[in-house]
């Protein structure tokens, strides 16, 4: 099945109507007749989306929409309201109740299995936060005002018809609102402030061709994390609900009343921005996967990996990579003697002069207690000894200054060198490296060893 419809109206014939319609599509439904019932079975069946009848008979769209959004355990469910009825104030209620549609009677079979499947989308796609809250290792950060006002770009057949719609929005919704023509959306928004929402308003001989645009918008890296919205004549049914399917989040009349309009794209705006927050979340916690906390050096984690793609590069190209494993001298001593505190600062300090003298495209990592690996590309062996005793001057040249004036620190580093050969395996001149490192500690310290092949 392709999800899971909780279908609630009072009237028996409608409830068995809608779930041949919605199984021809594959829907698995759960039928109700009241609001009592559906908040009964769908704590019971876990359904995907509520499709609900503007008139139940103990309750209305809108309060339905408040019961289930009151409730944690459904508060996420996609709602669509029925409704006979084309009233502006019950439209909004519903809206505001939480509904993410409202569709009227008779709805057209293929414009609402088109807005099905966008709202299952949806869901799909914020599937993984919930899990994740619900196992207590939430990455995103709670949902806050906007910081800046709205960023809303329109796009319609000509620019008196944006001007227009422009107009009447701004009485209903703060926010920056611009005109653009097709082709400055199409070039993209690097250079420009990238819009939260891009509405295109078309009439029924444009649709076509905004329906392309719809497609290019969603594919391009400078818009494809907007939120887009159609605004087009209900009456063009077929070809507004492919709309959905190319990407649009959402299909709105364009006969419907400003203060709707500016309703819903509010709730585009607000579901944009939290998935924002989501991508910026993940984003982060993948940074911090591969990243030492102490240092901000790269990890064991990634260090390893990337040093294997470094190797690939450099079978492709013929060109010798070095490896250097550094270890600071006598380092369980500062900790011993001057306390975690010092031995932090120790590590920062030379992790940050490491980081300075690093060329673009070479390996900084922490990998251990007081140890850190350096991978430099393109670097035959005279070189690698050469940017092994520029590293091991660079600590042992200035001494460390310590907090809470425990003075200066004069602390040193040995350095085991080794560089690739044809037919090695990363790991192979990883070990030589280490290997060279215990013959400095071995040598006594505050040295560069460098791996001498067998002859």
């Amino acid at each position: 099945m392709t999800g899971r419809i909780l279908i609630v109206d009072g009237t028996a014939t409608n409830r068995i109507l809608m779930k041949v319609r919605l199984g021809s599509a594959c829907y698995d439904t759960v039928l109700a007749s009241s609001l009592s019932e559906a908040m009964e079975l769908a704590r019971k069946t876990a359904p995907d989306l509520i499709l609900a009848d503007q008139d139940l008979p103990d309750a209305t769209g809108a309060t339905l929409c408040r019961t289930v959004r009151s409730d944690p355990q459904l508060q996420d469910l996609p709602i669509v309201v029925l409704s006979t009825s084309r009233d502006t104030a019950a439209r909004l209620a519903a809206f505001e109740a939480g509904a993410d549609d409202v569709l009227s009677k008779p709805v057209n079979d293929i414009v609402l299995l088109a807005r099905l499947r966008s709202l299952l989308r949806d869901r799909d796609r914020i599937a993984p936060r919930a899990r994740a809250a619900a196992t207590g290792l939430e990455l995103a950060e709670p949902a806050v005002p906007f910081q800046s006002p709205p960023h809303i770009a329109l796009i319609a057949d000509d620019r008196a018809s944006a001007l227009s719609l422009r107009n009447l929005l701004r009485a209903h919704l703060p926010s920056q609102i611009t005109v653009s023509t097709q082709a400055e959306a199409l070039a993209g928004f690097d250079d420009r402030p990238r819009p939260d929402v891009i509405v295109i308003r078309t009439s029924a001989a444009g649709l076509g061709k905004m329906l392309g645009l719809v497609s290019e918008l969603r594919v391009r890296h400078s818009t494809r994390d907007c939120a887009i919205v159609l605004l087009a004549p209900g009456h063009e049914a077929q070809l507004a609900a492919l709309a959905l399917d190319m990407g649009a989040c959402d299909l709105i009349d364009a006969e419907a009343s400003p203060p709707e309009i500016a309703l819903r794209l509010g709730k585009a705006v607000a579901r944009k921005r939290e998935e924002d927050l989501w991508r910026t979340s993940v984003a982060n916690e993948l940074r911090l996967a591969a990243t030492d906390a102490l240092t901000g050096l790269y990890n064991r984690r990634h260090a390893l990996p990337e040093l294997s793609r470094i190797a690939d590069r450099a079978q492709s190209t013929g060109s010798p990579f070095a490896v250097l494993m550094l270890d600071i001298d006598h380092f369980k001593a500062v900790n011993d003697s001057l306390g975690h505190g010092a031995g932090d600062r120790v590590l920062c300090e030379i992790a940050d002069r490491l980081a300075g003298a690093m060329r673009a495209g070479d390996l900084l990592a922490r990998i251990g207690g007081e140890e850190f690996l350096v991978v430099l590309p393109d670097c035959p062996p005279r070189m690698a000894r050469t940017a092994a005793e520029r590293l091991r001057q660079l600590v042992a040249d200035q001494p460390i200054l310590l907090p809470r004036g425990s003075g200066p620190l004069r602390v040193t580093l040995s350095v085991g060198v080794a560089v690739s050969e044809p037919g090695l395996r990363p790991a192979d001149v990883l070990d030589r490296a280490d290997q060279a490192l215990l013959m400095c500690k071995a040598g006594g310290r505050n040295r560069v060893s460098a791996h001498k092949p067998a002859a």
